[in-house]
């Protein structure tokens, strides 16, 4: 079962994902890779893929499930977490770009593994061994479109789910579940 720090570790770990591919791959050579809040607009025309947690939901499927008296540690709590994952530059095709290639490097990497989750803060280990983060892609609704609109009026955006799961348990009973939405 994740620590309390697991959201910021997810969070940490796609930044760190996208950061690494970065100096791997060609094409984003000076791109910046930053968690972002929504807070602050940056101006200028710099390559920029920012990484925005807009929505934490209970995961009822993963929630769902019997009750069991006395056990010796607290219930694990299943998650949905939605990212809106957008790209800003110049110029409008460089952006779409920068998009494609997050997109790209997000779906090869489907899932994220305890050690990528545990670098979040080092002697920390948030998630156990057996236990990673599943990225799964859905479409935008209309309520989460405006969302979108309101977190990056300029920017090309895409957006991805993912699911933690305790990989002990491939039926997810248990253990930390997030859902990831790159948007």
């Amino acid at each position: 079962m994740a620590k309390f720090q697991a959201i910021a570790a997810v969070s940490n770990a796609i930044r760190c994902l996208l950061a690494d591919a970065g100096a791997e791959t060609p094409g984003p050579a000076g791109t910046t890779i930053e968690l972002d809040d929504g807070a602050v607009r940056r101006a200028g025309g710099e390559p920029r893929v920012s990484i925005s947690l807009y929505r934490v939901l209970p995961n009822a499927a993963l929630s769902n499930r019997a009750v069991q008296p006395r056990r010796p540690h607290p219930p694990s709590i299943a998650l949905d977490l939605h990212y809106l994952v957008t790209a800003s530059s110049a110029d409008a095709l460089t952006a779409q770009e920068l998009l494609g290639w997050a997109i790209r490097m997000l779906a090869d990497t489907p899932v994220l593994p305890a050690a990528l989750l545990n670098a979040y803060r080092p002697g920390l280990d948030v998630f156990a061994p057996d236990e990673d983060v599943e990225l799964v892609w859905e479409p935008l609704s209309l309520a989460d479109l405006h969302v979108v609109r309101q977190l990056s009026p300029r920017g090309t955006s895409s957006r991805t789910p993912c699911s933690a799961v305790d990989r002990r348990h491939q039926d997810a009973r248990r253990g930390f579940a997030i859902n990831l939405q790159a948007a």
